[in-house]
């Protein structure tokens, strides 16, 4: 069975709705018990927390503070390398239509669309 992680990188710690701050917020919410009640039922299945090395930016700065995330919210915690690949694809092109949904313009969108193939 693979098991369920949650992606973390610099931005993401930085970002209005992270994991931690809807942690910190539901514990002051709902108090320490009921908070941390329902925050285990929304994370339940993840098993660890990793945090993507991406080369862009200094893992080492923010490295303790997930750290201490994973420790509190009882995840493994392990640093993943990552990669810019896709979207410097995205930005630059060239497009193919193995790895990118071209949709001509004043096309709709259907979910077939959306499957994987």
């Amino acid at each position: 069975m693979d098991e369920c992680t949650y992606f973390m990188t610099e931005g993401w710690l930085k970002g209005e709705r992270n994991i931690w701050k809807e942690y910190q917020y539901t514990i002051e919410k709902y108090g320490e018990d009921t908070g941390k009640e329902i925050f285990n039922m929304i994370i339940g299945n993840y098993k660890s927390l990793a945090l993507l090395d991406t080369g862009c930016y200094d893992i080492v700065r923010i490295e303790e503070e997930v750290k201490n995330i994973a420790e509190v919210l009882k995840l493994r915690y392990k640093v993943l390398p990552g990669t810019i690949h896709y979207i410097n694809k995205l930005l630059k092109g060239p497009w193919s239509d193995k790895e990118f949904l071209i949709i001509p313009p004043h096309s709709e969108i259907m979910n077939s669309d959306l499957a994987l193939k």
